[in-house]
């Protein structure tokens, strides 16, 4: 127990009565937690039982930020609370219901910087000084799972709380040698993939067949649904290629010229006026010399006149009429050229839009979770997700404090409820961008403003995890 005190905080009176709605076996075993209070005109923190049959208190500190947590065993909290003290080294005070079953409570106390304390019980109350840290050495062995009597508390106290993330009070002594702690989430490589549909018209299409069930493993490339929009998206797929196909022969009825017949024609009627203009040739001579000895008008005269011009004016158009048939323009090869560039590009467009119809595997891998069911619609969160799960990761926390001792290549071990013992892996990359925390410890010494680093830890045995994707889990990274 340390004796020596330097400018003590604030006191914390905690209130406690025998909690309602128990068993007759369990009355004289569980106390319920009713009031909290802070007195600023005593000189250390008081906890106040209204029976001594409690359980012994479990103390410890923690950091990034710093905190000193105590754990109430048999001891019910029914309304947490949260008291603001901003005042002689303490931010806040917060008690909570850590677990139910065994129940257990959690007083909490938000520290500007490490403070040493001390436990001293006093029947139905428990007295806990705070004093400015100084150098101390703390007993290995006594922190290994030594638990005092409630006569006796001490620094050698640690309990079993947030175990990556709890660290002995900070002393002048070598920093510990042990690791990195935090916590961590566990996710397949990549992460979990959503899977979704395109829109049709504007709007989320349906379901209409799945092709795949929960936990079934697919391969890229393969169909996993049909939706709504297909019968659509055909039918519009079969409209472009018609005209592709129109495009394509309108070309070759360019490139092919006008055929042997029109050609013929054409040249008929050629000489069909030239015949007329040779006549009309005739005429108009013959009337000049009737002219010279006034035997016509000299209106007939002209009337003959303008009949060889009007022949020569048709000559003339039927023959340029010939020549373009019997010649392949490239200016109408080129308009035809690209009209069916064009057709072609509609009819790619279309079939493009029919696969939004027709939802593929992107990548090998496992159906985590289906989102949409036929008749449904696809929703925000898509079709379904996938996961590769054949190699599976921690994305684990580091705070930013700790950043310095992890690198690629170190042994990490990974622990959670839901598994037995541990899991091994290696650290496969650090991340080089600090952010806000994701992970949070799920009782009342968890924070909003921690400052971490993403580490991706690659496991060993990919199968024992591969049924736990995001879920939370301790993590210790061996030096």
């Amino acid at each position: 127990m340390m004796r020596t005190q330097v400018a003590i905080v604030p006191v914390l009176l905690v209130c406690f009565s025998i909690a309602r709605a128990v068993g007759p076996s369990e009355r004289s075993s569980q106390a319920q937690l009713t009031d909290v209070q802070v007195l600023d005109d005593a000189q250390a923190l008081q906890l106040t039982f209204s029976s001594a049959q409690h359980g012994a208190p479990q103390p410890a500190t923690l950091r990034h930020p710093d905190r000193l947590v105590i754990d109430l065993p048999q001891t019910v909290v029914l309304e947490p609370r949260r008291l603001l003290v901003s005042s002689h080294g303490m931010k806040a005070v917060r008690v909570a219901q850590l677990s139910l079953r065994p129940q257990v409570a959690r007083v909490v106390v938000d520290l500007t910087a490490p403070l040493t304390f001390q436990l001293l019980p006093q029947g139905d109350r428990l007295l806990i000084k705070l004093s400015p840290e100084q150098s101390q050495k703390i007993d290995a062995s006594a922190s290994a799972g030594h638990q005092p009597s409630p006569e006796s508390f001490s620094l050698s106290l640690v309990p079993a709380v947030a175990a990556a993330s709890v660290k002995p009070t900070r002393t002048t002594a070598t920093p510990p040698t042990n690791g990195v702690g935090c916590l961590g989430r566990i996710e397949p490589e990549d992460g979990v993939l959503q899977v979704n549909g395109g829109y049709l018209e504007g709007r989320p299409q349906r379901v209409r067949e799945l092709r795949v069930k929960e936990n079934e493993f697919v391969h890229a490339g393969q169909l996993l649904a049909v939706l709504d929009g297909k019968d659509q998206l055909e039918t519009a797929v079969q409209l472009a290629e018609a005209r592709v196909e129109l495009a394509r022969s309108r070309l070759a009825q360019v490139n092919a010229g006008a055929s042997a017949s029109e050609i013929a024609a054409q040249q008929a009627q050629v000489e069909e006026i030239k015949a007329d203009l040779q006549n009309a040739r005739s005429e108009y001579k013959r009337y000049q010399e009737l002219r010279q000895n006034t035997d016509v008008s000299p209106a007939e005269l002209d009337a003959r006149s303008l009949a060889v011009k009007t022949a020569e004016q048709k000559l003339a158009q039927a023959q340029e009429r010939l020549k373009a048939i019997s010649e392949v323009r490239p200016t109408n090869v080129a308009v035809a050229e690209s009209e069916l560039r064009v057709a072609q590009a509609e009819a790619d467009h279309a079939t493009a839009k029919l696969r939004t119809a027709l939802v593929y595997s992107p990548v090998n891998g496992r159906v985590l979770t289906i989102h949409a069911y036929p008749g449904e619609e696809l929703g925000p969160a898509g079709l379904l997700d996938l996961g590769k799960t054949d190699n599976m990761y921690v994305r684990a926390e580091v705070y930013e404090d700790d950043i310095s001792r992890v690198h690629t290549g170190q042994q990490a071990y990974i622990t959670s409820d839901l598994f037995p013992g541990q899991i091994s892996g290696v650290v496969d990359r650090v991340g080089s961008t600090i952010s806000k925390n994701n992970v949070l410890p799920l009782d009342p010494v968890s924070f909003a403003d921690a400052r971490v680093f993403n580490v991706r830890i690659h496991l060993d045995r990919a199968s024992d995890v591969a049924n736990f994707i995001h879920a939370k889990v301790n993590v210790v990274i061996r030096p």
